[in-house]
This record gives structure tokens, C-alpha cells and sequence, in this order.
């Protein structure tokens, strides 16, 4: 029986024999790509150019799809254009309306103030008298008048006219109501209908003598104001107004001949009129060799 040397394998060992035969596997070198993880180019091309079809489908569609979108809003600009001028059209006329309703209605208004407000009127019936001044406030209206008032100042004039030589305290009378007079009554038994006032004022003796023989005037400027019962405040200027004594010369005829003599005749005057009446008193007193004297 033969030895087998040491380092040899036997012939018949099956693992050794299988390791020999076995393939080995190579790793692949730095620096160098295979063909089996490549793309391909053609394929790559065509998917470029399918995608740029895409876009550019899409960008027309946007485009046009906005372009649509402006249309209906012009489209819903010129409609809500057209209802607008409607509607300015309609305001137009109701306020032309309204207008015309509101005029009727002022007109109305006024009418039915005018034919059943209260009226008020001042009178001065025998306006002076030494040491007081009257007034009579009537309503004489249709309805009641509230918040009546009555403002006076009363002057001392002597010659000339624009001369002043007293002028006494302001004189002010106020009542809230006065009722509309019954009709085919005497206002004068009406005592709702209206009131007497009266302004009281004092004078020396000279100022008292100059007043007798027209040498000068007592004058009264008022205004007065009230509500007309519905709700319109009137205000009211009187003007101005005297009282003066002027100098005359009378003569009575009589069968055996003729009485003359001389006086003064009362009076009262607005203010422009007395002046020219004082005039005419100076212009009598010179004829008369009795001129006025100044004060």
C-alpha cells in the first residue's frame, strides 16, 4: 500500500474538487460602468417631447380659459352697468316725485296756516297820554297764539327832531297764550282774546311844559313777536311812532263877525310824519312872530 505525500489532496476528495471547479466571482474595477444599469436614449426622447406637448396644451388652456373668464366679466360689468343706470333712472323719478309731493305738501301746510294760524295785532288807540303809554295785543287769528312778547322804548324828541332829551327805561311784557276770538262776538267782551298793556313814565315839569305847547314829542318804537301755533315764531317791527301837541291858529265866523285864536291840536303820527309835522310847528310859531325856542 502506496503513501499519498503530504500536501496533496487526495484525488477523490469531493471538496476539493468542487472548490476547484468553482467559478469566481470578479468585482467590478473602479472608474468603469456597465451597460446593465444604463438608460436608454431613444426612450428618453420621447418622453421629453410627450411632456412638452403637455405643457403646452396646458398654457393654452389657461390662456384661454382667462381669456373666457374676462369676456363674462365684461360681460357682467355692461349688465351690471345697464341695471345701474335703470336704477339712476328710477331714483331720478322718485326723488322728482318726491319733490313735487314735498312742494304740495308745503303748500298744504302753508294754506292751512294761513286760514287757521292765530294772528296776532298790536293797536295803540289813543297811543299816549301824559304819563302812560297803552297798548292793545289781540289774537285774531283761528288759533290759540303762545309766547307772546312786546318790546317798547319810549323818547323825549324836541327841536330839531333828531334830538333827543330823555329816553326812558325799555319796556318789555310777555304772555304765554291768548285764544282765538269767537266769532260775531265783541272782541272787547272776549277778555282771552287779548290784554292792555300799559307804559307808565314820568316827567319833570319843564319836560312836561315843552310837551304841552309843542315844543317837543314823545316817541315809542315796539316790536313784538309770537307762535303761530304751529310751531313758527313771527317777529314782528311796529316801527315808530309820537305823540305831539302841534300849534294851530283857528278862526270861528260867526253872523256879527269872527273869533280867532290859538291851540294845539294832539295827535299821533309815525315818526316820519311827526317830523315834518315839528317842522311845520316851527314854521307856524315864526310866522306868528313867536318863534320856539331851542332846548
Amino acid at each position: 500500500m502506496t503513501e499519498e505525500k503530504g500536501g496533496q489532496n487526495p484525488a477523490g476528495n469531493p471538496d476539493i474538487q468542487s472548490s476547484a471547479s468553482a467559478p469566481v466571482d470578479r468585482l467590478p474595477q473602479k472608474g468603469i460602468v456597465t451597460n446593465s444599469g444604463a438608460a436608454n436614449p431613444e426612450k428618453k426622447a420621447d418622453g421629453s417631447a410627450q411632456l412638452a406637448k403637455d405643457v403646452h396644451w396646458i398654457t393654452h388652456a389657461t390662456f384661454w380659459s382667462q381669456v373666457g373668464l374676462g369676456l363674462i366679466g365684461l360681460g357682467a360689468l355692461w349688465i351690471y352697468h345697464c341695471q345701474l343706470t335703470v336704477m339712476q333712472g328710477q331714483l331720478d323719478q322718485m326723488s322728482k316725485q318726491s319733490s313735487e309731493t314735498q312742494k304740495q305738501t308745503s303748500l298744504l301746510q302753508q294754506q292751512l296756516e294761513n286760514t287757521n294760524a292765530a294772528s296776532v295785532s298790536v293797536q295803540t288807540p289813543g297811543l299816549f297820554n301824559f304819563g302812560q303809554v297803552g297798548f292793545v295785543v289781540s289774537n285774531l287769528g283761528h288759533y290759540v297764539a303762545t309766547d307772546i312778547s312786546l318790546n317798547a322804548v319810549l323818547t323825549l324828541k324836541g327841536f330839531p327832531f333828531d334830538r333827543t332829551i330823555k329816553v326812558f327805561p325799555p319796556f318789555t311784557r310777555q304772555i304765554s297764550r291768548l285764544e282765538p276770538p269767537t266769532p260775531n262776538v265783541d272782541i272787547s267782551l272776549q277778555r282771552n282774546s287779548f290784554i292792555e298793556w300799559n307804559i307808565a313814565y314820568q316827567l319833570t315839569d319843564s319836560e312836561r311844559s315843552l310837551l304841552e305847547t309843542g315844543r317837543a314829542a314823545i316817541t315809542a318804537s315796539y316790536s313784538y313777536s309770537f307762535n303761530n301755533g304751529f310751531r313758527n315764531i313771527y317777529n314782528t317791527d311796529a316801527g315808530c311812532f309820537g305823540y305831539f301837541k302841534r300849534p294851530v291858529l283857528w278862526e270861528i265866523k260867526t253872523p256879527d263877525g269872527h273869533i280867532q285864536g290859538s291851540g294845539h291840536q294832539e295827535g299821533t303820527y309815525p315818526c316820519q310824519i311827526l317830523r315834518k309835522s315839528m317842522d311845520d310847528a316851527v314854521e307856524w310859531e315864526c310866522k306868528n312872530k313867536n318863534p320856539l325856542p331851542q332846548h
